[in-house]
């Protein structure tokens, strides 16, 4: 299933701490910086399930989240509402050391399949480099902020 439009995944290995994923991951604010399909991101509270915020894509369009699961330091989904259908996203650590960090997308809804025909062809050429910067800024911070231990 994760060769369709509805359903793909990646994942990646970092020399960053695993902890230094979960911070850029669950700090909405940072999302612009690392997310290439994305302008910018804002929530309502910390990250945890039942947050709610919103996400402005490159285009300029504004979509509502809802944070549904959340297991701090391990894994996290948020759902973006769209017209005919959502998008949900799950983040899971699934390693530590090395950190691998693994990001899975899919589309649902009536209209998912509409959803996914139009919009999944650029989230699939984007998560590569979305995940690549990810692990840039982590790599980054998270030697800075802890000396490379963890």
């Amino acid at each position: 299933m994760n060769d369709s439009n509805q359903h793909f995944e990646l994942e990646r290995e970092t020399s960053a701490p695993a902890s230094e994923i979960w911070r850029l991951w669950t700090d909405v604010s940072t999302w612009g910086d690392w997310d290439m399909g994305l302008r910018s991101a804002k929530s309502d509270r910390p990250f945890a399930t039942g947050t709610k915020g919103t996400i402005i894509d490159n285009s300029g369009r504004t979509s509502p989240f809802t944070v549904t699961e959340f297991e701090p330091e391990r894994t996290c989904t948020f759902v973006t509402h769209l017209p005919l259908g959502s998008l949900s996203i799950k983040r899971t650590i699934t390693s530590t050391r090395p950190c691998r960090f693994h990001h899975d997308v899919s589309f649902s809804g009536k209209g998912g399949w509409v959803l996914s025909h139009f919009l999944a062809p650029n989230f699939r050429k984007l998560l590569p480099q979305t995940m690549g910067k990810l692990a840039e800024i982590a790599e980054r911070s998270g030697h800075g902020a802890t000396g490379g231990a963890q």
